[in-house]
């Protein structure tokens, strides 16, 4: 559960919520065929073709946080 703090006044809560803004999702390296849905970090489609691609995958926050990784997505074609 997340930590909430008392807050003494309706105005210093509402200004204290935090930003209802998706986090913004990118990747580089997927394959033809595939996409990233930025809001929800998805990847969806029918690859082109078979192998191992090397994908980044990055999520940025509202706040500009940001975190990433990197791996390896293998794909058989039929």
């Amino acid at each position: 559960m997340p930590y909430r703090p008392k807050i003494a006044s309706a105005e210093a809560a509402a200004n204290s919520r935090p930003s209802s803004e998706s986090p913004a999702w990118k990747t580089t390296g997927l394959p033809w065929g595939l996409t990233l849905d930025s809001t929800s970090g998805r990847i969806t489609g029918r690859p082109w073709g078979s192998g191992t691609s090397r994908i980044t995958a990055t999520v940025t926050d509202s706040t500009g946080a940001t975190a990433g990784t990197a791996f390896a997505l293998t794909l058989n074609w039929f």
